[in-house]
């Protein structure tokens, strides 16, 4: 019966016919175990969402629950559901412990695509909790992760109904508290940068020269601005800020501007400029690239940014607030003479059209926008400093790899803008909130807000108290900001991705925000990487790239110098 789960050519078959309009309805396609399979793209008309189902016994298509992937042709967008039978309740729903947390297929639909759905009627399926999505999906581009995702689905399945799994497929067996692993991401895809920068605004990217480490940034910012910010050359996005850190910088004043007693003004900067910028623009992401940030020690001349970064917490409103970078009192100080000392035209503000934000920023100073997301590009080599663990423990940490330039030097523009909206629009404006705006700051907010349920919590704080009992005795313990961090994590993985699996969450958390912090000699580190090595590979848990950089730093021992680190 191999071929009945050949799902990747099941799949390619069904999107072929719902892209041509073609009608196959309610095909059986055979049974396995006790899982029969059938699919339809359309009875007497087109389907809105052609399918693929995973029955148990006694249940139907349009009376039960199994698993299910449904294709949307006009959005080009497959999604593997806990489905839910729409045209008759089920007696049954699906165990309360796999849907906990997931957003329903209708809800996810009228969210993403507003415009489109939901068509005449109601979206089939609607009811149904969304697993995973895969976007851009034609008859060749179906991804290679769909087996595994259906394998891991359907194990829940058949595991949640005690009833008798497919031989023709190798069902994992599910531990209490980890999903089993799917496929292995490549250093580059995963962890994730999008997520990382939602969970947490500032994120640091190390490796070698020439990786390409300044490039990604400005990626990101052409691949998210909007219209009305797009320059006509196509070279520097509206959203993007290029600031090139200076060897001899020793305090914020080349950041965040000082008082000239000689000019009897305050002396403002381009960051300055670009944090109020972004103030006007409160939906759109503005990508601050701090190149070399390590030629000069971070925490001197960034240290009011490290400091304000941990005051964020969300307002009332849901907005995320912060404490502020310049005081309010820069804004409203006069000289002797009664004249004003701050000009605001050179932030770029007219304090007649732009009252409002000149109020606040009296009011309040000038605070890290919601919507600034620093990425600092790092070469950790001798002529550079390196970073301390109060640095390392406020952000988002990545190695950038060396990856073969084969295929790569195609022609294609590398940097060209993507979206061809402007800021105001809706569609714009959601997508960017959801898939790069930080929405969340604390675990106990998301925990008595229901938006991190108890037993996911009980997972994050268990894992980080062992990771923690095996870095016991040395200075590379962590606790409340990692937990507080991977939860931040988990909720934009789930939030891009959906279904976030926890042993790629904590494999992408120690990977960016406990190994970079390893460093030192033998007697310093081996015991703590070697315990930390055991664990990663402790049933249920498998960390495959923590695995694998721990061996790459115990490789180093071999030196003359006897030192590691998690840098290149």
């Amino acid at each position: 019966m191999a071929e009945l789960f050949d799902i990747s050519n099941k799949l390619k078959q069904i999107i072929d016919f719902a892209t041509k309009g073609a009608l196959h309805s309610k095909n059986n396609d055979g049974k396995d175990g006790d899982i029969t399979v059938k699919w339809s793209t359309g009875r007497g008309t087109p389907a809105q969402a052609s399918w693929i189902g995973f029955l148990g016994p006694s249940i139907e298509p349009t009376n039960g629950i199994y698993p299910v992937f449904l294709y949307y042709k006009d959005i080009k967008c497959l999604f593997l559901c806990y489905g839910v039978s729409s045209t008759t309740k089920p007696t049954k729903s699906w165990d309360p412990s796999l849907v906990a947390g997931k957003v329903t297929i209708g809800d996810y639909l009228t969210k993403k695509f507003s415009k489109k759905f939901p068509k005449k009627g109601d979206v089939k399926y609607r009811e149904s909790f969304l697993f995973k999505e895969y976007r851009k999906v034609s008859p060749t581009t179906i991804p290679s992760s769909v087996e595994s995702d259906m394998k891991n689905i359907l194990a829940q399945y058949c595991s949640y109904l005690k009833i008798k799994p497919p031989v023709g497929v190798s069902l994992i067996s599910l531990p209490s508290t980890f999903t089993s692993p799917s496929t292995p991401k490549t250093p580059c895809m995963f962890p994730d940068y999008k997520a990382a920068i939602k969970a947490k605004p500032f994120v640091i990217l190390g490796g070698f020269s020439g990786t390409g480490k300044s490039q990604k940034v400005k990626e990101l910012a052409f691949e998210t601005c909007p219209t009305n910010l797009q320059d006509s050359l196509e070279t520097t996005p509206g959203n993007y800020c290029l600031i090139s850190v200076k060897p001899n910088w020793h305090d914020s004043t080349e950041l965040l501007g000082y008082y000239s007693g000689i000019l009897n003004k305050y002396i403002v900067t381009d960051f300055m400029r670009f944090l109020v910028k972004a103030m006007k623009y409160p939906q759109v992401p503005f990508f601050v690239c701090l190149d070399e940030m390590n030629l000069a020690p971070v925490e001197e001349y960034f240290a009011e940014f490290l400091s304000v970064l941990e005051t964020r917490k969300k307002d009332a409103t849901g907005k995320i607030v912060s404490a502020a970078l310049v005081g309010s009192s820069t804004f409203a100080i006069q000289d002797e003479f009664g004249k004003d000392i701050f000009n605001f035209s050179e932030l770029g503000l007219d304090e007649i059209k732009e009252k409002d934000i000149c109020d606040e920023l009296k009011s309040n100073g000038l605070c890290l926008p919601q919507n600034v997301i620093v990425i600092g590009t790092v070469n950790m080599d001798d002529t550079t400093y390196s970073f301390s663990r109060k640095v390392i423990d406020r952000a988002m940490s990545f190695e950038t790899p060396i990856v073969p330039l084969t295929g790569m030097l195609t022609g294609k523009k590398m940097l060209t803008y993507k979206e061809t909206r402007d800021s105001y629009d809706h569609t714009y404006q959601t997508e960017m909130k959801d898939n790069y705006l930080a929405d969340e700051v604390s675990i106990q907010d998301m925990v008595l807000a229901g938006s991190l349920i108890p037993s996911d919590a009980n997972i994050i704080a268990q894992t980080t108290d062992e990771i923690n009992e095996a870095l016991k005795g040395s200075p590379f313990q962590i606790l409340w900001r990692f937990a507080n961090e991977v939860a931040l994590y988990y909720n934009s993985v789930k939030k891009i991705h959906s279904a976030p699996d926890w042993n790629e969450i904590f494999d992408a958390a120690i990977m960016m925000k406990i190994l970079p912090r390893i460093e030192g000699d033998y007697d310093k580190t081996h015991e703590p990487l070697e315990k930390l090595l055991a664990l990663s590979t402790t049933s249920p848990k498998n960390w495959p790239q923590t695995a694998e950089k721990i061996k790459a730093m115990q490789s180093r021992f071999d030196g003359d110098s006897g030192f590691t680190s998690f840098w290149n």
